[in-house]
């Protein structure tokens, strides 16, 4: 299969048409278990940790969530799949991608996602 995530290609149509091929190319990328473990990790700290800083009003707390959690994720990348993640691309469409793919985790559906895509797991 080629490399999706680093064909860094963009449709033509709209935003949503847009965040689906960022969705098929943020799914390549996560493609290895240990890369999605950590992405999990690193999602449940971020949520817990910033959720813990807002009801103590720490803002460090909120700081280490964010930072804990996009080190996590980030790190996975170079250190499993040995390439840039796609945060760089988008941030905001890289964090929404983290908790759908969370979810779809959670409720068993994941595995659906990447046939529905034709992408191999490891």
């Amino acid at each position: 299969m080629q490399d999706r995530a680093s064909e860094g290609r963009a449709s033509e149509g709209g935003a949503s048409d847009k965040f689906a091929s960022f969705w098929a190319d943020y799914l390549y990328a996560h493609h290895k278990r240990s890369t999605r473990v950590c992405h999990y990790v690193g999602t449940i700290y971020g949520v817990c940790a910033s959720v813990y800083g807002l009801v103590t009003l720490q803002v460090i707390a909120v700081l280490a969530g964010v930072v804990g959690a996009y080190c996590m994720a980030i790190g996975s990348h170079y250190i499993f799949e040995g390439r840039k993640p796609l945060v760089v691309r988008n941030p905001v469409w890289g964090a929404a991608s983290d908790f759908r793919m969370l979810a779809l985790a959670l409720r068993g559906q994941l595995g659906a996602e990447f046939e529905k895509y034709y992408i191999d797991t490891e």
